[in-house]
């Protein structure tokens, strides 16, 4: 049986106990774990989140018998929807929500608005309290929406009034202490007696932003927090929390899927699991556990040598100075990171262009990969160049080594440039997780890799005409890039008449793909347009990219039709490439030709050419509904 987990963030507590909850029960009943992962959290450059969004787009949804989606821990905006879109699309398997409600799907889910009244009315009856603000979280989130309907049933039953000023909507995140308290206190001229937060990271960063301005946490301010990470019971003052039971959620996600799977029918699509209240310090009560100084003094430790380890990784990957090289120092830095194999798989090297650039295409991975380094079955480090079909992840002779394994994949790019995917398969005698040490290894061989991309270019001097010369968006010539062929043109056939036409194109629809489906889209469009007019081109022929969505070709007219076939071939590959969008648009252009009579007249021609683009794209019906 193969199951597949999308989960995001990786190494965050929660999730660590995700994975090794579900590890444990894949052990039990001999299934194979797929862990499809990325390591992003927020403030990560945008490009490089881009890169660790293409996990989504990896597996063959169609290879798994159930798939579990950890929705809420990926932190990249849209990736939850995305994912989402595509398994509502793509997959026939039984699918389970963890965390998150779907309502199309089985959610296992804890009891947000139970603990949350139950955390309000310890401040209300226990403490007294009737001056408590509370800190939402993403509230375009079902779990957030429950937690804030808690608080406010609890504030309406004990009839104390809540004022809009008494709710700060935040976001889950760590960086919002100093806006949460100047939001309360800009109407207010004592603090609250209590802060309700969602979240721990939230109810962390009001009590150091409490404690940066001067006000004792909980002797002028209580705070709490929800999910009670290890954090909570080593801050000073401990921290009150919900401690939320993900272990038993993730045990319970994976066996409703596993009897899913078996064929057993499910009544309820919501399966609730009881959370439990910790009463400690930063609400005035006695904290119920001594602290462990030696257990956090041997984390400090452990996470000072890990960080030196990583620094010295940076340092030995720049020494590589080609593929193999890189491949090798991967190896060697593997050898530390507890794991029974690993396995670098990448995309074929055809998916550069002649000048060095990643091609741009909708789907990272392509449909052939290449495994080009794992570990032989006495543990040494192999270089190799296998290609396999990527649905199935590796060689077809590796699959019964991840067979009844549970293993994570995670996406190796620098940027948003995808080189492929590494697999992480950990011993059995180690927590299933990975941490810091794991991402330094994907990042560093994702930088050589780029790096040794950028040798080699420097070196052949590639790169040098196509930053000049070509769009970087679409790979085809830019204005320059035109105005260089056609000075070329020039420069060969001199006053000769040569018989030649200039065909203008223009997108249609280009702003309403950007405003309703994000500029990422809109990118794709024009990339995907870009492709189609090169791949209507024969001979010498060249198009170029002049800006926007604004494009030019020259067309050798060296046989009767030419111009005709040109339009035909265009319009059929633009037709091949809105029968593989998923969304709800169209991609097409309009075109305007003119044929050229003498140099001299090619700027009148380009001219002429814009005139009959225009009246075409004037006479359209808009299938973007302009």
């Amino acid at each position: 049986m193969k199951i597949a987990l999308f989960l995001g963030d990786i190494y965050q507590t929660y999730q660590t106990i995700v994975t090794n909850a579900m590890n444990r029960y894949a052990k039990e009943h001999d299934i194979s774990l797929a862990i499809f992962a990325n390591f992003a959290r927020l403030g990560n450059n945008i490009f490089h989140v881009a890169g660790e969004k293409s996990i989504i787009h990896l597996p063959d949804l169609s290879c798994f018998d159930g798939i579990v989606v950890a929705g809420d821990t990926f932190k990249i905006f849209g990736m939850q929807n995305e994912l989402m879109r595509r398994i509502r699309k793509e997959a026939t398997c039984p699918v389970v929500s963890l965390r998150e409600m779907e309502n199309d799907y089985v959610s296992v889910v804890n009891s947000d608005k139970k603990a949350m009244y139950e955390m309000t009315n310890h401040f209300i009856f226990h403490h007294k309290f009737t001056d408590i603000c509370f800190v939402t979280g993403r509230m375009e989130m079902l779990d957030a929406q429950e937690r804030l309907s808690g608080y406010r049933q609890a504030m309406q039953e004990a009839d104390i009034p809540v004022s809009d000023t008494m709710i700060f909507y935040g976001d889950y995140w760590r960086l919002k202490g100093p806006d949460i308290i100047d939001y309360f206190m800009q109407w207010r001229q004592s603090y609250p007696q209590a802060i309700v937060c969602s979240n721990d990271y939230m109810a962390f960063s009001v009590c150091e932003e409490l404690k940066r301005r001067g006000v004792n946490v909980p002797e002028e301010v209580c705070v709490s927090g929800m999910d009670d990470l290890g954090e909570a019971r080593t801050t000073e003052p401990q921290l009150t929390s919900v401690e939320v039971p993900y272990a038993d959620m993730a045990t319970k996600a994976i066996d409703v899927l596993y009897r899913m799977i078996k064929g057993e029918q499910i009544e309820n699509n919501k399966i609730l699991v009881e959370d439990k209240l910790h009463f400690r310090s930063s609400c005035r009560c006695p904290d119920d556990e001594v602290l462990d100084g030696s257990s956090i003094r041997t984390e400090f430790v452990r996470f000072r040598y890990m960080t030196k380890e990583c620094f010295y990784m940076v340092s030995d990957y720049s020494s590589a100075l080609n593929e193999n090289e890189c491949m090798e120092m991967t190896g060697r830095m593997a050898k530390s990171l507890n794991l029974k194999n690993y396995y670098v798989c990448m995309n074929e090297p055809e998916a550069r262009d002649e000048d060095g650039n990643i091609i741009t295409r909708r789907n990272p991975f392509l449909e052939t990969m290449h495994l080009r380094h794992h570990l032989d079955r006495h543990g040494r480090p192999i270089v190799s160049d296998i290609p396999f079909d990527k649905k199935n992840l590796l060689p077809n002779e590796m699959l019964k080594e991840i067979e009844n394994e549970t293993y994570f994949v995670v996406p190796l790019h620098y940027r948003k440039d995808v080189f492929g995917y590494v697999i992480y398969v950990l011993r059995d005698d180690v927590p299933c997780m990975l941490d810091e040490r794991h991402e330094f290894l994907c990042i560093n061989t994702a930088m050589s890799l780029n790096m040794i991309n950028t040798y080699e270019e420097l070196l052949s001097m590639r790169d040098i005409r196509s930053l000049y010369l070509k769009d970087p968006l679409t790979n085809i010539y830019n204005r320059r890039g035109f105005e260089y062929e056609l000075t070329d043109i020039h420069r060969k056939y001199g006053k000769k008449n040569i018989d030649v036409a200039l065909a203008s194109i223009d997108m249609d629809g280009l702003k309403y793909i950007n405003d309703n489906f994000g500029h990422a889209a809109g990118d794709d469009s024009i990339c995907a347009v870009a492709k189609c007019i090169s791949d209507s081109l024969v001979g010498k022929e060249f198009c170029a990219r002049m800006g926007g969505d604004e494009f030019i070709t020259v067309l050798y007219n060296d046989y009767d039709g030419r111009l005709d076939d040109f339009r035909t071939k265009l319009s059929n590959l633009l037709e091949d490439v809105n029968r593989q969008i998923q969304d709800d648009y169209v991609v097409d252009v309009s075109v305007g030709i003119c044929p050229v009579k003498t140099h001299d007249t090619i700027i009148d021609s380009i001219q002429n050419a814009d005139v009959l683009m225009y009246k075409e794209k004037r006479s359209k019906v808009n299938k973007q509904g302009r």
